[in-house]
Formats: structure tokens, sequence, C-alpha cells
């Protein structure tokens, strides 16, 4: 006799298959409200869901895509001059992509939605600085943990460089721990010698030369 259906007053313990047990590309919901489920109803791609998102999908040639992973990539879309003595922020106001909307370009801040490892790269380029600066760098300002700091530069002793026509960049590149809701921000300091009148470069959309991104890696 066919069985079209087996109910859960039918099930005792674990369910054990004499053999494979074969879906044929139907849903496998694995929640109550059933928002959570893995399919395969494209040939060679398994999808995992999540309160009715997709999640994570891996195709045919293995490669596996996280459409909901926070990331976020954010650039100045102003100019900011004469930028002031001591600690400033470098003003993000724009963005070429923000999975997740965890970045606010209102504050520049990007802040963790889950507590995890984040690969933080960010640039920053500036131009006209006075080289009565002692010294000047670039940190990564995060709310918790720790904070990081760009390589420094003592402006003073590089009176040949340029500034006003190349700009000198800081760099970095890390994986940083946050807490869910810890924030981070891209900031720029020097010494209290000189005056206020160093610029960020800018760039543009397609060649920003100032940008921070960041991503959940695990």
């Amino acid at each position: 006799m066919a069985i079209d259906k087996v109910t859960t007053s039918a099930l005792s313990g674990n369910l054990v298959t004499p053999g494979t047990l074969d879906v044929n590309g139907n849903e496998l919901i694995l929640d109550a409200d059933a928002d959570s489920s893995i399919t395969a109803d494209t040939d060679d791609q398994i999808d995992f869901k999540t309160a009715g998102n997709d999640a994570m999908k891996i195709d045919s040639g293995g490669h596996i895509t996280m459409p909901l992973q926070s990331a976020v990539h954010a650039y100045p879309n102003t100019a900011q001059d004469n930028m002031s003595t001591g600690i400033v922020t470098i003003a993000l106001g724009a963005e070429i992509y923000d999975v997740n909307s965890d970045f606010d370009t209102s504050s520049s801040t990007f802040t963790a939605p889950v507590t995890g490892k984040y690969q933080v790269n960010a640039s920053v380029t500036i131009s006209d600085i006075d080289t009565a600066y002692h010294w000047m760098y670039g940190v990564l300002l995060v709310s918790s943990n720790r904070n990081y700091y760009l390589q420094q530069i003592q402006p003073r002793y590089e009176i040949t460089q340029d500034y006003s026509s190349y700009g000198r960049g800081f760099n970095a590149s890390t994986l940083v721990d946050m807490d869910a809701n810890d924030t981070l921000l891209l900031k720029v300091r020097h010494s209290s010698h000189g005056s206020a009148q160093h610029d960020v470069v800018v760039g543009s959309a397609s060649a920003p030369e100032t940008f921070l991104t960041v991503h959940l890696a695990c």
C-alpha cells in the first residue's frame, strides 16, 4: 500500500532510512514556522534559507555565496578641507554597497550586527599637510575591545614631498574583533604643531581615493 504522507504521530524517535532519502528537489523544512529550509530546486545548486530569505547558496562548482552577509564599501562624497586639529572622523557620506544596512553615512559609522571577526580595509589620502606636524597617523576607532592604528608619518622629515599635488596615504588591512552593536570609525590624528590646513582627497565612486570596506569574516 502506498503511503502519501507520514505524520508526526506515526514517527517515534530518530528517523532511519534503509537507503537514500530522496526529496526530489522539494524543500526540506527545518523549523516550526516553515521559514528555514534547505532546497535544491535548481539543478546542482543548494539553497539555505533562514527567516524566509536566501542565506547561503552553493552552486555546481562549489562556490559559496551568502547574500545576507554583512559587507559595506563607503567613501567620501563631499570635500573635507582644512580639517581641524586633534582626532578627526573621516566623513564617509556615500556607499558603493551596504549589505544588511550596517553603515550609517550620516555619522560615518559601521555598527556590528553580531559578535564576530570583521575584515576591515581602509585607505585615507591627505593632501596639503603642514610640514610643521611632528607626526600624523590614521586610526580605526572601535567602541570596545581595542583600537587599530594605521601607519604613522612625520611630515617635518618629508618636506620634499609635494602633499598639495599628490597627497599622502594611510592604509590598513586587519581582522577586527567586534561585539554585537560595537561601532567602528575611521579617523585621522596629528600632533598639535602646525596649522589645520590638510584636506581629504575624495576621488569618485568609480575611483575612490579614500574609502572603508568592512565585511563579516567569521
